[in-house]
């Protein structure tokens, strides 16, 4: 295991490609110095219990930011009761159940230092 912080390894000489990647995504070489902080949003246009985590999670990446971090969003599955109907309930339940053993991964593979 690496002793590098996730900002260190980011910024290191064999990670230009990634860099240039990251910063075609907007960002800039000053925000790849910040922790990267990953906010998982479920956020759907198909799921109506889950329509106000946009506003949610614009405001917890504004937050980041002003702590000084780089916020990195990235989508997660959820699916809400309403939209699912009489005939799915029955698969309401599992998919909470599924949802965080999916995201939990997520801040090694986007080279987040944490995730909120």
């Amino acid at each position: 295991m690496s002793t590098l912080t996730m900002v260190e390894q980011l910024n290191r000489p064999g990670m230009n490609r990634v860099r240039a990647l990251i910063k075609a995504m907007g960002y800039d070489a000053e925000d790849l110095k910040r922790p990267r902080i990953g906010v998982h949003n479920t956020w759907s246009e198909t799921s109506p219990g889950h329509i106000h985590l946009k506003s949610v999670t614009e405001a917890v990446k504004a937050g980041i930011w002003q702590a000084g971090g780089t916020p990195v969003e990235f989508g997660g599955f959820a699916q809400c009761p309403v939209d699912v109907g009489s005939g799915g309930m029955r698969y309401d339940t599992p998919t909470r159940t599924s949802s965080p053993p999916r995201s939990k991964p997520a801040p090694r593979s986007t080279t987040s230092r944490g995730w909120s």
